[in-house]
């Protein structure tokens, strides 16, 4: 009896958070100015749609940014980067080429 309620609480968990990455969590990037808490900088401060946009899981980021005003910038953003969550105030993305993850927290 207590492994089964264990399942379906493990069930129930995984479901809560496969409903919140793609009900919820795109709502929460959408309402939010990030700033850059760790890690590389890929612009601080940085917003939904109109640095970045979310395809599925993955983070495209847009070329508002020119080589030559934001050299730093521009060169770390060319890679491939997954959205790992959007949890607690923070926003964890992973590099998918260099492989590190980067936070950037709410303003």
């Amino acid at each position: 009896m207590k492994s089964r309620n264990i399942k379906i609480a493990i069930v129930i968990l995984f479901l809560l958070f496969i409903i919140d990455r793609y009900t919820w969590m795109p709502e929460r990037l959408n309402n939010q100015t990030w700033l850059q808490e760790s890690e590389r900088g890929l612009g601080d401060p940085i917003t939904y749609k109109w640095d970045f946009t979310l395809v599925g899981s993955e983070l495209i980021f847009k070329d508002n940014k020119s080589k030559k005003d934001f050299p730093y910038v521009y060169r770390n953003r060319q890679s491939k980067f997954y959205l790992l969550g959007c949890y607690f105030g923070n926003l964890y993305i992973f590099d998918k080429i260099r492989k590190e993850m980067i936070v950037y927290s709410e303003k």
